[in-house]
């Protein structure tokens, strides 16, 4: 499933010399709040700068990968997309119960947020994941940014290795960076000062952030430190020392790719011959204001609209899909600049309106000059298909005087049946546009029917629940309720209705359907009750919640449930150091059992005996950090009889916080290498017998799992390189139980033996 948080597509093409469209994706633009296009104003005789210059002058594609969204490096990414001219992909990459892509464009701003969930049930295949990275052509350079999960840190690495180590001679991966928190050896670091950068493009920061993440508000604090990569991999083995990342790759490699790909003679000379005309252009843009800069931002996109049709019929081009999108983009860049150059703004808009004899649509134009030269609308077409001749909108020519508008609305034959299609396909509408004896044709694809940008999840994703009554007949026998959170842009306001559909047996009760979203928030938070009946089924059943605005489904998402017993002394009493995810306190409150979540404080101070067991979730020493001043009293809670139970760690685990010795070591190993080495131990029996087949029938391949080295410990079931996954360790009257499989995970899938076992855990 994929989202996108613009209303619609636009798309524009250039046209060759036969009046016909190049069909390459040339630029997808941002829209306005109208749902139109809008294209950044600029003054033909202001002395600033043309925002869009630097675009067109780079080729350069870099990814930022992460998982941690309030640990994205901003400063860094906005110099090299401000100064490098970079298009920078922020890729933030999590796991969940479907494959799934949410994304946020700044388009003219040449960045692209986009959240990948990735099948948590088919963990090794990262399939989806290498088209994606890569999408809509390789990327250049790719940083790693920030993860809080080290085996979602390490598949990501692997496979952007394997790219690197298949790339080709041209269009392909070059370097992969880390953040390094310090000095790494020996190995070559690029250190860029963060608090100068942050405070340089302040202003940027605070306009741009929260366009891609509405919810974000980063502080200078944040940003106190240097900034420091690593390289990790590289095309060039001989690479020295680094100033950069960019380095001997350069900004624009347009050159260098077509002497790699086209074979010598007189076609690659004549295609070098454009190439060089481009650039030659677009620095003298860059370096000119006025009319000059006008001329050469004209000169340029013209003579890329030549190399790119030259390039569209090179064989050698051609075969690779990857040149396509390439020059795709060197398109869309210089395009832009030209609009923006010019100082037209367009905001145009496809209207479905009722009419006596049915649905009709209206294509509304909407163009006004901000600068200080007219230009002409000499031509305004409609084009049923992109092979189809053009039908005329416009009776003469229409002269946009500097600061003044175009407004005027048509109507479009369009065949009224598809109207009440879900997806039509999009219009196309072609402008002709001429600026001092210069004519620029530009075809707009404009969708139908405008999506807005929200989406729907429950939260969370998952509820088991305890075996209900056995009754005679059908009847409510426990009430419950789903929370559903719906995310929206805060600009967006409107009404949306909420559908639900309900496995057999479950019943929901009254709730909002209709669901005012107002404008300045940006979620809204609607809670679902709900009953089972004795006819609710055994297994794994799926709710589904979908959004609908004007009565056509937007966003939707799908639960998992399940009947799973979580039978636990409801004496005893549970503290807890909550997991990074927030899953495990989930988990805790569908069991029903009584449970506290423990602060510093009353880890310090408190009475930790009152507690019969502290559970530690995973990555939870990063949310205390006086952990490792807390030593003794840990010590003295599992001597006086107290269960310390230990999920998974990561490896920046705080040695000596233990009165044994722990060393997480993460391993990859699939289910059959696992031993158990107690069969009939306690802790897999009681209350509840735990099938190995059963506990581990997701670790078909080989997979990430946080051993560790307990030590002394009675060691249920350990990996091949002897790993602990999970043990139990005495001291005194009490123990440290060890599980290092993935359990949060697997009870989140509502796997029935995932779940006894954390119940067996607690009830040790």
């Amino acid at each position: 499933m994929r989202t996108c948080s613009r209303a619609s597509e636009s798309k524009f093409w250039v046209t060759g010399r036969d009046k016909r469209p190049i069909h390459i994706d040339m630029i997808r633009c941002t829209l306005s709040l109208f749902g139109a296009l809008v294209l950044v104003l600029a003054s033909l005789s202001s002395a600033r700068a043309n925002p869009a210059l630097p675009y067109a002058g780079s080729d350069l594609a870099i990814g930022y990968c992460f998982d941690d969204v309030t640990a994205i490096d901003w400063p860094t990414l906005i110099y090299l997309n401000n100064v490098h001219g970079a298009r920078i992909e922020l890729i933030g990459i999590r796991e969940g119960a479907l494959f799934r892509i949410d994304e946020t464009r700044l388009d003219e701003r040449e960045m692209r947020l986009r959240w990948i969930t990735l099948d948590a049930r088919t963990p090794s295949d990262l399939s989806d994941l290498r088209r994606e990275l890569h999408d809509p052509r390789p990327l250049d350079i790719v940083l790693l940014g920030t993860f809080r999960e080290p085996s979602l840190r390490d598949r990501v690495l692997g496979l952007l290795r394997d790219d690197l180590d298949t790339s080709g001679v041209f269009f392909g991966l070059r370097r992969i960076f880390e953040v390094a928190d310090s000095l790494v050896g020996n190995q070559p670091i690029v250190t860029l000062n963060r608090p100068e950068l942050a405070g340089r493009w302040a202003d940027r920061m605070a306009l741009d952030i929260p366009r891609l993440v509405n919810w974000l508000e980063p502080t200078p604090a944040d940003w106190e430190r240097l900034a420091r990569y690593v390289l990790l991999a590289s095309t060039n083995t001989s690479i020295g020392p680094l100033t950069d990342f960019i380095g001997d790759l350069g900004r624009c490699r347009l050159l260098d790719h077509i002497e790699t790909a086209v074979p010598s003679g007189e076609i690659a000379e004549s295609l070098l011959r454009r190439a060089r005309n481009y650039l030659t252009f677009v620095s003298l843009a860059e370096s000119t204001r006025g009319v000059t800069r006008v001329e050469a931002v004209l000169n340029a996109q013209a003579v890329m609209s030549e190399l790119v049709e030259a390039a569209a019929v090179q064989p050698a081009l051609r075969a690779n899909p990857a040149a396509g999108a390439y020059f795709a983009e060197l398109q869309r860049r210089i395009d832009r600049a030209a609009i923006v150059e010019l100082g037209l703004s367009i905001a145009d808009q496809v209207i479905v309106r009722e009419a006596s004899d049915g649905p009709v649509v209206k294509y509304r134009t909407n163009m006004s000059v901000n600068g200080s030269q007219p230009v002409t609308v000499s031509a305004l077409e409609f084009m049923p298909s992109p092979d189809s001749a053009a039908v005329p909108m416009l009776r003469e020519p229409i002269v946009i005087a500097p600061h003044q508008a175009f407004i005027r609305e048509y109507r479009v034959d369009f065949p009224s049946e598809q109207l009440t299609t879900q997806a039509p396909e999009s219009l196309l509408f072609v402008t002709r546009l001429e600026y001092a004896g210069r004519t620029t044709e530009l075809i707009l694809s404009k969708p139908l029917y405008e999506e807005p940008e929200l989406s729907i999840t429950f939260v969370p994703s998952f509820r088991f629940l305890p075996r209900p009554p056995e009754v005679e007949v059908d009847r409510t026998v426990a009430s419950y309720a789903w929370t559903v959170v719906i995310e929206k842009p805060r600009y967006w306001s409107g009404q949306a209705r909420l559908n639900l559909v309900t496995p057999r047996g479950v019943f929901a009760g009254a709730y909002r359907q209709e669901v005012d979203l107002v404008a300045d928030r940006s979620f809204e938070v609607v809670r679902i009750p709900y009953s089972i009946s004795n006819l609710f089924e055994l297994g794994v059943q799926r709710p589904v919640v979908s959004l609908l605005v004007d009565n056509r489904p937007v966003a939707v998402d799908t639960a998992l449930m399940r009947i799973a017993e979580f039978a636990v002394d409801d004496r005893r009493d549970i503290g807890l150091l909550p997991d990074s995810t927030g899953k495990l306190e989930d988990i805790l409150r569908m069991s029903g059992m009584p449970f506290r979540p423990l602060t510093e404080r009353s880890l310090m101070v408190g009475d930790l005996t009152a507690y019969d067991a502290i559970v530690v979730g995973s990555g939870a020493a990063r949310s205390y950090p006086s952990l490792p001043d807390l030593a003794g009293q840990l010590a003295d809670y599992v001597r006086s009889g107290g269960s310390l139970v230990l999920l998974g760690q990561p490896s920046d685990w705080p040695r000596d916080v233990l009165p044994f010795r722990f060393e997480p070591l993460f391993e990859l190993v699939a289910r059959d290498q696992i031993e158990n080495r107690i069969p009939k131990a306690r802790i897999l029996s009681d209350p509840y017998p735990i099938s190995d087949r059963g506990l581990l029938a997701s670790l078909v391949r080989q997979d990430r799992v946080a051993a560790a080295i307990v030590a002394p410990s009675e060691v249920v079931y350990a990996t091949p390189r002897g790993g602990t996954l999970l043990s139990v360790s005495r001291l005194g009257d009490g123990q440290l139980i060890y599980c290092g499989l993935p359990l949060v995970e697997l009870i989140s899938e509502l796997n029935i033996e995932a779940i006894h076992l954390l119940a067996n855990i607690l009830n040790y």
